[in-house]
């Protein structure tokens, strides 16, 4: 005993730091075990909560079914306001599987209308006959950002008993509010229109941007443009592909589709005032700034025979309309 006394009197220091040690390790596992706990229980929470809310939200719905309730871009959640909207997408599924078409139509805003589908016989001939063809749909979608959903559209293989990913479509559909504060949307990736006074003038050339339509794509510019001269002004040469082209913040460049406009649109007589729409390589990107519309390669005196004046040779100028 003695002898075990005077160990322990010898190496007591030793000895209840190492229990010491043992016991704080011992006490942090236990933490560390217990937050580890708690952490997945947050986790599949949350994901049960998301799973919920989106049976929730699909419950609501008759004929379309959301894939996910988060944004494909951004990854943010749906808001309520979001979920409460997608009723109209529903009601236009529901009146295109039931061959409702005119009140499908009615759902469609005034400028998906005006630039898409004018009456309704354009939207049953260019756009009901070619996705729905007289029959039922089943039909997913999930929001890519903001109110612009992406749409699967599928055959109805409980009813067909056929099943093809040949006959399976994708479309861009936009709700957006009118000025009457009711629920439209665009179809056919028709994402919506700005309209702008964005304007600048010069001694030879006014312009005035009136507005932007935005496809997932492309982007349509109407613009005014007046001559000031007394000469005639062809807007662009086609001599170059880039020569008519819109910049972003970052200096980027998007041309215009300069084959599908002609050379009389592009022509302006003396003192002239004409509206044209240019058609931009510009795919729809949410965080995207435009800033200007350029003319590189006006054509100051110009005729139609292709030939130049002797005091009008190479008189070239360039324009930009700032936005």
């Amino acid at each position: 005993m003695n002898k075990i006394i005077l160990w322990y009197n010898k190496n007591r220091r030793l000895l209840w730091t190492v229990i010491i040690v043992i016991l704080a390790m011992f006490l942090f596992v236990r933490i560390l075990s217990y937050f580890n706990t708690r952490n997945r229980q947050t986790i599949t929470q949350g994901s049960s909560n998301t799973v919920n809310m989106q049976e929730e939200i699909n419950n609501n719905l008759n004929e379309i079914n959301l894939d996910s309730d988060k944004s494909t871009v951004t990854g943010d959640h749906l808001s309520q306001s979001q979920t409460n909207k997608l009723t109209v997408i529903d009601e236009f599924i529901t009146a295109c599987n039931d061959g409702n078409t005119e009140s499908a139509y009615e759902l469609l805003s005034a400028e998906c209308k005006e630039k898409m589908y004018p009456t309704l016989e354009s939207f049953i001939n260019n756009y009901y006959n070619q996705v729905f063809g007289g029959e039922r749909k089943n039909v997913s979608i999930e929001n890519w950002v903001d109110n612009i959903y992406k749409i699967n559209i599928n055959e109805d293989s409980l009813s067909t008993g056929i099943y093809s990913e040949e006959n399976s479509l994708q479309d861009y559909y936009t709700i957006v509010n009118n000025e009457q504060d009711n629920t439209k949307i665009n179809i056919n990736s028709f994402i919506d229109r700005e309209e702008t006074s964005a304007s600048k003038q010069t001694s030879d050339l006014e312009m005035e941007l009136l507005e932007i339509d935005t496809y997932m794509d492309y982007q349509i510019y109407k613009i005014r443009v007046k001559n000031n001269t007394q000469n005639t002004i062809l807007l662009d040469d086609k001599v170059s592909t880039d020569s008519m082209y819109l910049v972003d913040e970052n200096g980027i460049h998007y041309s215009a589709y300069s084959h599908e406009i002609t050379e009389p649109e592009l022509t302006l007589s003396p003192n002239e005032t004409k509206e044209i729409e240019i058609k931009y390589y510009n795919r729809f990107i949410s965080t995207k700034k435009i800033v200007g519309v350029n003319f590189s390669r006006i054509q100051l005196n110009y005729n139609n025979t292709n030939v130049l004046n002797q005091e009008g040779y190479n008189r070239y100028t360039s324009f930009e309309l700032p936005i």
